[in-house]
Formats: structure tokens, sequence, C-alpha cells
């Protein structure tokens, strides 16, 4: 399923977390948040506080900072990521300056409506993308209303070119990683991520990543680890994704790829004592 082609733009609804830490530290932290955003490592070094710590200051940061969500750095064992940001609004700079101010507003509507009369879409798709036969979010638009069509081989076929003619462009390069896995090409991953598996060693420049970008590519890492046996890292790019979408289909089926045969021989098990 390609990551992030029909995704809806407007502010996403952030998953509701079960905090352990106290209710006090959030308030505190509200107050001194300019300052213990660059001691907040130190404390949690020198108290060993846990995981749930980290994620209530990103939820923290989000009531303050609604369009943002920070992701503190993360390791654990062989698994390492630095800090990252996460945003609700994707940036359509880019979009308004390639197209004319009438085919902006087509698009932005066909994107819309791809959601729920991909069929009337389709035709209206492929005659921008014969105006704009470059740009990258016109064929990932295209593999989802195909997607949507159930005619999965037009889909993949535009998964690749979107790749090929943009192989710098974060989304196509996620939802090609995804075709390769599903066509079990994996080995290709290191080469399409240029052998980075973090996204701001990936893109340095770049300040924050879209959640259908930050989701996508975790969820990608994911399956990629589980698929080389490393399951160690894999379970941690889930637990990533899960924090910021964990309903998505994508997070739900590496989570079923990553749980499920063992809770079902648990359950098999139990029941043959």
């Amino acid at each position: 399923m390609p990551f992030g082609n029909g995704e809806n733009q407007t502010r996403h609804p952030i998953a509701t977390a079960k905090l352990k830490a106290r209710m006090l530290l959030f308030f505190v932290k509200m107050l001194l948040f300019p300052i213990f955003d660059n001691i907040q490592p130190l404390i949690c070094k020198l108290f060993k506080m846990s995981s749930d710590f980290n994620i209530l200051w990103i939820y923290c940061k989000v009531f303050m900072q609604q369009d943002i969500l920070v992701i503190p750095k993360q390791r654990s064992g062989s698994f390492c990521l630095r800090l990252q940001h996460v945003n609700f609004y994707r940036d359509l700079t880019c979009l308004k300056n390639t197209f004319s101010k009438e085919d902006f507003a087509h698009f932005l509507d066909l994107h819309e409506k791809s959601h729920t009369i991909p069929n009337k879409v389709l035709p209206q798709l492929q005659l921008l993308q014969a105006k704009y036969p470059n740009l990258p979010e016109i064929y990932n638009l295209l593999s989802y209303v195909y997607l949507r069509l159930k005619k999965i081989k037009l889909a993949d076929q535009h998964i690749v070119k979107a790749y090929h003619n943009c192989p710098d462009h974060l989304l196509s390069q996620i939802n090609y990683a995804d075709y390769c896995l599903r066509i079990n090409a994996h080995e290709k991953i290191p080469e399409i991520f240029k052998n980075s598996y973090d996204l701001k060693e990936l893109y340095p420049s770049r300040s924050s990543f879209h959640v259908t970008e930050f989701r996508g590519f975790m969820v990608v890492m994911g399956l990629y680890h589980l698929k080389i046996k490393d399951k160690e890292k894999a379970l941690c790019y889930h637990y990533l994704a899960k924090k910021v979408d964990s309903t998505h289909p994508s997070v739900l089926f590496l989570q079923k790829k990553l749980y499920g045969n063992s809770l079902l021989k648990k359950i098999i098990s139990t029941f043959k004592r």
C-alpha cells in the first residue's frame, strides 16, 4: 500500500498515550519549556527515567506547538536515531511554485475527491499528469487512485515511475521501498535510502518531516529489518511508527508481522496444556 498518497492533509489526530508520569511534571515542563528542552536528556540520564518520560515530554510540546511533534533521540542496544521533528501540515510551497494557480487548486480538489470518487478523479488526474509529466506528487496520487480501483499492477507501475523520475523525493522512496519489499527485492532498500536508516541523516537539511513521511519510513524500515532477521531494530521502528499513528493500516500490518505469529503460538500452546 503506498504511503501518504491519499492521506488527509488536515491536522492529524494524535494517538492517545497512556502516560505513567505524574501530571505535575507536565505543568512544570509547560512553565519551564525553553530551559527544560535543553536539559531533558541529562535529567533522563541522571534519574534513569523510563521511556514514558520521553513520551510525556513529546506530548507536552504538542500542546504548546500544535503543529510539531518532537521525537527525542533514540538509543536501544544497536538501534540509534537522532532527535527528529514531525509536523502535521504538509509544506505545499514546492507545488505552488510548480503548478499554475488554477492547476494547484485543481490538484488539491482531485486529492480530496480521490478518497470518495477515485473513478471520476482518474481521467482528470491523467490530463494533469500529461501537463506536468515529472511531478512525483501526481504519480503518487495516481498510484493511490489505481489502488482504490483495485488496479494493483497500474498502481505499482506508477510507484516505480515516480521513484525513477525523482529518486530523491522521500515519499517516492518510501513507496518504492514498500514495493521492493512486496516483490521480495529487499536487497534494494539500502541503495534506495543511500545506506541510511535515519531520516535526519538522510535529509540533514530538513528541520521536520510530515507525519506520513515519518510513519512510512519507520514502517518500511521495520519491515526491512524484520526481513533481514534483525527483530530488535524492527521492534524499535514499529514503536516509533505506532507512537505517531497507531491505527494506520501499514502500522497494524507491521505489528501483525512482529507479534501476530508469536501471539497465535501462545494461544495454541495454552489450549494444548
